[in-house]
């Protein structure tokens, strides 16, 4: 499938394949956790990243990432647990995207999308792993992510364009040291779950 072609389509036509294409592939994975209530042991990630001592914070405007690797977001719990299928059947603004009418970029998510829509910019927080590996938290443009995440799935080379990133680079020894120092635990298995 060449996935501009869905942009091509009457919204209500292009919603209806992309339910098909998630329900003939079966694809019933959870793929947000809540960011802000999300609990790792006895920490959430929000306890982590507001400790200037466990993160250094880095700037990045105007760039391009892969959508599957977004875990996660903040001030939309009704993304959260559960599966692509489910948040495109209950989320019927989905369907502005996808319309027809004169104002839609069609070029809209194979664009710099900042550049495009500045006022709506989409935002991220960048996270790492142990290992280095990074993963995104959505911050602003959750309904765009969304798709851009169904819009990779479809072609593995696709990158949304031109966003703006706070990246945390996070200490872990220092984590590490600290929950031990006062008796508590970070789940890092469960977190690592979401990286692989």
């Amino acid at each position: 499938m060449i996935i501009q072609n869905l942009f091509n389509n009457e919204s209500q036509t292009t919603f209806e394949t992309i339910v098909k294409y998630l329900q003939d592939h079966n694809i019933k994975s959870k793929i947000l956790f809540d960011y802000e209530m999300q609990k790792f042991g006895d920490l959430k990630l929000t306890d982590i990243l507001v400790n200037r001592n466990f993160t250094k914070t880095i700037l990045h405007d105007d760039i391009d990432i892969k959508p599957l690797d977004i875990i996660a977001t903040s001030h939309h719990p009704h993304f959260c647990d559960k599966s692509l299928f489910e948040i495109f059947i209950s989320k019927k603004k989905f369907l502005q995207f996808f319309s027809k009418n004169e104002h839609f970029n069609k070029e809209y998510f194979f664009s710099n999308i900042n550049q495009i829509d500045p006022l709506e910019a989409i935002t991220y927080y960048c996270i790492n792993d142990i290992r280095g590996k990074k993963k995104y938290i959505i911050r602003h443009g959750n309904h765009r992510s969304i798709i851009a995440y169904f819009l990779q799935l479809l072609d593995n080379s696709y990158r949304l364009k031109g966003v703006n990133v706070t990246e945390f680079v996070i200490d872990w020894d220092r984590v590490e040291q600290k929950m031990r120092a006062e008796n508590k635990y970070f789940d890092y298995e469960k977190l690592e779950s979401y990286f692989n």
